[in-house]
């Protein structure tokens, strides 16, 4: 069975937010067990932050991702400091996937080969949707009527890749310091 992933929307400062919960969670030794949307390119504006921000109303929420064991240990926390810490549990959502979409366009053979390489190795459970290099070879190097010539090896593609969350997450992570693949941000699907 899958491991299941929720949002978690927490009000408070981030600092404060991230404080906490990182320095909770290294206490007890447990490494890799949230993830910060906005420090993934994960879009989390919904309708009302959307149109809070563009009336210049701060609001300080934060977006995180974690499995339901991590939730609860996370909440019981929240709850023994309640008077101490000033964070609050305003929303949780069960994620069903995630996907981002990309394109990408490369001129020369090795690079070529090195994106179909990194798009060949998939985390578990995440695919590729539209996804159809178009590869051209050619013999010499031609000529476009007198403007540019042609390059003698082209490759482009685009597509979708979707999946778990944090399987495309971490796969997103891999790809993002590539100068030739070009994002979207990474949208959650949620379940209801």
């Amino acid at each position: 069975m899958r491991k299941k992933y929720y949002e978690i929307v927490i009000e408070g400062p981030f600092d404060l937010i991230k404080g906490f919960i990182i320095g909770f969670f290294e206490g007890r030794k447990i490494s890799g067990a949230i993830i910060f949307e906005q420090e993934h390119h994960v879009k989390q504006e919904d309708g009302l932050e959307h149109l809070l921000r563009a009336v210049h109303i701060e609001e300080d929420r934060v977006h995180i991702l974690m499995s339901e064991r991590t939730f609860r240990m996370l909440n019981q926390a929240l709850n023994n400091r309640k008077h101490g810490v000033p964070l609050k549990i305003v929303s949780k959502k069960e994620i069903v996937r995630a996907h981002f979409n990309f394109t990408y366009a490369a001129y020369a053979k090795r690079f070529g080969d090195e994106l179909k390489n990194l798009f060949g190795k998939l985390p578990q459970g995440v695919r590729l949707e539209g996804y159809q290099p178009e590869e051209i070879e050619r013999e010499t190097k031609d000529s476009t009527a007198g403007y540019a010539p042609l390059h003698k090896y082209e490759i482009k593609a685009k597509g979708r890749v979707s999946g778990p969350a944090k399987g495309v997450i971490d796969f997103y992570d891999r790809l993002e310091h590539n100068k030739l693949i070009e994002f979207e941000e990474i949208e959650l699907e949620f379940q209801g």
